[in-house]
C-alpha cells in the first residue's frame, strides 16, 4: 500500500472508533527529543455482546440453510418412491 492509503486508512480507523490514538512521553525537557510523543494506534478489546450477536446470526443462518438443503433432499426422495410405487419408474434394468 501506499503511504497515503495507509494514512486515510488510519484516519478512517480513529475517526470511526476502531482505534484510539495515545502519546507515547507524556513530559519532555528542553533537552529531550520530541520523537517520543508520536502518536501510536492502540486497538480496542473485543466487544463480548457484539461478538455473542455476530455468533448468534452466523449460527441461525448456517442453521437455515441446513434445513433448507435438508428439506430439498427430503423432497427428492420422496419423489423418487412415489414415482416408484407409481410404476413410472423402476430400479430393474430392463433386458
Amino acid at each position: 500500500m501506499e503511504e497515503s492509503s495507509l494514512c486515510k486508512v488510519l484516519v478512517a480507523m480513529v475517526v470511526s472508533g476502531c482505534v484510539k490514538l495515545s502519546t507515547g512521553a507524556s513530559g519532555l525537557n528542553s533537552k529531550q527529543m520530541a520523537g517520543g510523543r508520536i502518536a501510536h494506534a492502540t486497538l480496542k478489546g473485543p466487544s463480548v455482546v457484539k461478538e455473542i450477536c455476530i455468533g448468534l446470526t452466523l449460527g441461525l443462518v448456517a442453521g437455515g440453510l441446513w434445513k433448507m438443503h435438508h428439506w430439498n433432499e427430503q423432497r427428492k426422495t420422496r419423489s423418487f418412491y412415489d414415482m416408484l410405487e407409481k410404476g413410472q419408474i423402476s430400479v430393474v434394468v430392463e433386458e
